[in-house]
């Protein structure tokens, strides 16, 4: 399973581009893009995959998924139900060039991840199911809309790719309001090391501080422990790689750096609620 990039033509030159999947069904279609996408599904049930987290998706599943977030819906097998969905998909260089819309920067920015909405958000799940419908004018003036509601409700969405895997996915070492030049040489160090034994006291040293100051460091400004930092990327580094590779779990597990493949197993679960296998398995049983 390899992940595609998708180029939309009539989005190189458009702020915002609408368009509908109608059909009997969802096929995995593991891809990115440049755009932001806002997609309802209208009809149809089966998973939706986006970074490393997938999660069952039925009517009314609302997502903004971010710029070069890879992502994919898929219909299960036996659904009968068929598949509709509305997607937007919109410039975040326009949006951003608009001073006007610059409540919209805290969504762009969270979108990274791709955001879940649940049911407060009902009149930007009216707004999208039709807008396809409507003149390219329209279209601009409704989705604006949609992304006003969501915008405005951000506390209330579901953060789904880790930032770890998007970090991996994008090729770039972690940056954010709390990436000072010493938390900064800590993700360079796990993002390089990360199949290696990671000494506690080695990474004190890169940064010039005690076990125990790091710790209170690291805890205050990332929320984690260190430890629960590096296997977070760990595992975010697995998913990549069991959703793109047909690499053998236990050498998956021995190349991210877990020593043990029983560790590894209780390590995913824990973290991602399904074993590596079963979540290999998910994601193989919706390519049919």
């Amino acid at each position: 399973m390899r992940v595609r990039q998708e180029h939309h033509p009539d989005a190189i030159d458009r702020s915002v581009v609408v368009g509908r999947h109608p059909g009997p069904r969802f096929g995995f279609d593991w891809h990115y893009h440049p755009q932001l996408e806002v997609t309802l599904i209208v009809s149809g049930r089966g998973v939706r995959l986006v970074g490393d987290s997938l999660a069952e998706s039925g009517p009314g599943d609302l997502v903004v998924i971010g710029p070069n977030l890879a992502h994919t819906w898929a219909s299960e097998p036996s659904a009968m139900m068929p598949a509709d969905a509305v997607w937007a998909l919109c410039s975040t260089e326009h949006l951003r060039s608009i001073p006007e819309l610059r409540r919209l920067n805290g969504l762009i920015a969270a979108s990274d991840r791709g955001l879940a909405f649940g049911i407060e958000v009902d009149d930007a799940r009216s707004l999208l199911a039709s807008a396809d419908s409507l003149s390219e004018y329209d279209q601009v003036v409704a989705v604006l809309r949609v992304l006003a509601i969501l915008a405005d409700h951000i506390d209330q969405a579901a953060r789904l790719a880790t930032p770890h895997y998007v970090e991996l996915a994008a090729n770039r070492r972690p940056v954010g309001d709390v990436a000072t030049n010493r938390l900064t040489q800590v993700f360079a160090h796990v993002a390089a090391h990360h199949g290696e034994p990671i000494r506690h006291e080695d990474v004190c040293a890169l940064v010039g501080m005690s076990p125990a100051g790091f710790s209170r460091f690291f805890r205050l400004v990332t929320g984690r422990t260190f430890t629960t930092y590096v296997n977070e990327y760990r595992i975010a580094e697995a998913c990549h790689r069991l959703g793109n590779s047909d690499e053998t779990v236990a050498g998956i597990a021995q190349d991210v750096g877990f020593g043990s493949l029983a560790n590894f197993n209780r390590t995913f679960l824990r973290l991602k609620g399904v074993s590596p296998s079963a979540w290999r398995r998910n994601l193989e049983r919706y390519q049919t």
